[in-house]
């Protein structure tokens, strides 16, 4: 736009086709792209810092939106092709109009394939959910009903993709302070007066509700024993420190462990992983929740194995690996996922992708990170 203009809003129109066909304009849905501040390396081996830029990263469903001087704005359109729709070229017009009235028409073609999806997505798809990005982004309570109202249409086009995983947390600040959004925990741990523990499961049970309402699932994946990237030494602190309230006080606390194979860490995590347990069991979801650890090396995960086998073995372990997969082969993790970088994805993975699919006690999810990789590991996991 070359002048400043308010209220800029697109109007979609019906998309015409072979024989009279039609697409209607209300299977046409538009957003407009928002932009963030972020940091991004330089793509080589080095991984070197640049400097903040600008990224395309928010589809805003907004009606409107206010367009600077000279300012450029992408529209993100998605057709939802009815499955009765005729093979062919459609074609339409849509268009982007001021409040001064002054419009901009865009000719727009769509080509419809011969192919039907099935209705039923038969993949594994395992997006993690951030609710507290929503809240953040919108400045609604997390967790308010404003909160699940805008986070509904988000979970209803997972679930349309086929999403089969809900994403909770047990630890706060999972991630590192500076990378996205704020994450607590949904169940709240608190350390009684006589030194017993007690959870509250409110936060967890009102989201895995509404995600299985919005058609996620079934599996649950609580993240995690511990916050990512242990084995850095620059996160030795904040990784060997983790949170709870305190009854007598009223306050957070913080309990530090030297090591997480000390008997302190145990009775740590030994009480939440038989609370998780009963708790799944009494929700009816026992079999469908899993401990999910992300990026932890292989002593760590053997750790996690051995604990969930002691004091909680109906619950199962879903692991994301940045890690050479022959390190992992042979330990019976339920839910394997392999970052797709480097030379990490060999021959050697391949043949174990294809070993864990065919049973079905270790189903397989892959997270596609590496286009050359994409033909090859699809014919793998079909």
């Amino acid at each position: 736009s070359g002048a400043a203009h308010e209220q800029v809003r697109c109007r979609k129109g019906d998309l015409k086709g072979p024989d009279g066909a039609v697409i209607p304009a209300a299977n046409v849905t538009t957003r407009f792209v928002r932009y963030v501040l972020a940091h991004a390396t330089d793509g080589t081996l080095l991984k070197r810092e640049l400097k903040e830029q600008i990224f395309g990263d928010c589809l805003d469903p907004a009606e409107s939106v206010r367009m600077k001087a000279n300012g450029f704005r992408p529209v993100w359109v998605t057709v939802a092709v009815p499955k009765d729709a005729k093979s062919g070229t459609y074609r339409g017009e849509f268009s982007v109009v001021a409040d001064s009235g002054e419009a901009v028409r865009f000719p727009v073609e769509l080509e419809v394939g011969a192919r039907t999806l099935p209705d039923e997505k038969s993949f594994f798809l395992d997006l993690w959910q951030a609710p507290w990005a929503v809240s953040r982004y919108h400045g609604v309570k997390p967790f308010s009903k404003a909160h699940y109202a805008l986070m509904k249409p988000l979970l209803q086009e997972l679930a349309a993709a086929g999403q089969k995983t809900i994403t909770t947390f047990l630890v706060d600040h999972l991630w590192h302070p500076g990378d996205g959004d704020k994450v607590e925990w949904m169940v709240e741990r608190t350390k009684n007066a006589d030194g017993s523990w007690s959870f509250d499961y409110t936060r967890f049970d009102q989201y895995v509700a509404f995600a299985k309402r919005c058609g996620i699932g079934p599996q649950i994946h609580c993240y995690s024993p511990l916050r990512f990237q242990s084995w850095n030494p620059k996160n030795k602190l904040r990784n060997h420190q983790l949170s709870y309230m305190d009854a007598a006080s009223g306050f957070e606390r913080t309990i530090t462990f030297e090591d997480y194979w000390s008997k302190d860490y145990e009775d740590y995590l030994a009480p939440l992983l038989k609370s998780l347990e009963a708790h799944a069991k009494e929700k009816g979801w026992l079999g469908d929740v899993y401990i999910a650890v992300d990026e932890m090396d292989l002593k760590l995960v053997k750790l996690f194995l051995d604990l969930i086998r002691k004091y909680a073995p109906g619950l199962k372990l879903a692991y994301a690996s940045d890690r050479d997969f022959k390190e992992y082969a042979d330990l019976p993790i339920d839910v394997y996922s392999q970052a797709l970088r480097g030379n990490l994805v060999s021959r050697g993975f391949l043949e174990g992708a294809r070993a864990r699919k065919a049973n079905p006690q270790m189903p397989v999810g892959i997270q596609v990170n590496d286009r050359d990789w994409f033909r090859e590991i699809n014919a793998a996991t079909r």
